[in-house]
């Protein structure tokens, strides 16, 4: 069997960046440590009302959808980015192969 290329396995879901890169960092990690221990007692306060509750867990989905589509959009400019890049790279090693 042949080794998938890396736009194949992107394809695939072989490669999942955003997985690979998020919370990798000491600090990310410790962040999310301490937003995951507020946002329980906040929880815990919430709970004495289902209707802020109720509430609040319908704004937590819309955030996440946001910050899926916000990932999206950071991936593929970055992909963009660095196929524009590549692209450059190319034409003037081509360029300069011809001038030689």
């Amino acid at each position: 069997m042949k080794n998938k290329t890396i736009l194949e396995q992107i394809y695939y879901r072989e490669i999942k960046p955003m997985e690979e890169v998020a919370g990798t960092s000491k600090e990310y990690v410790e962040l999310q440590e301490e937003v995951r221990g507020k946002r329980a007692k906040f929880i815990d306060a919430l709970n004495q009302s289902p209707k802020f509750t109720k509430f609040f867990n319908e704004m937590e989905e819309l955030q996440a959808l946001c910050d899926d589509m916000y990932s999206y959009d950071c991936f593929a400019y970055g992909f963009k980015l660095g196929a524009s890049l590549l692209s450059e790279i190319s034409i003037d090693f081509q360029t300069n192969i011809m001038r030689d």
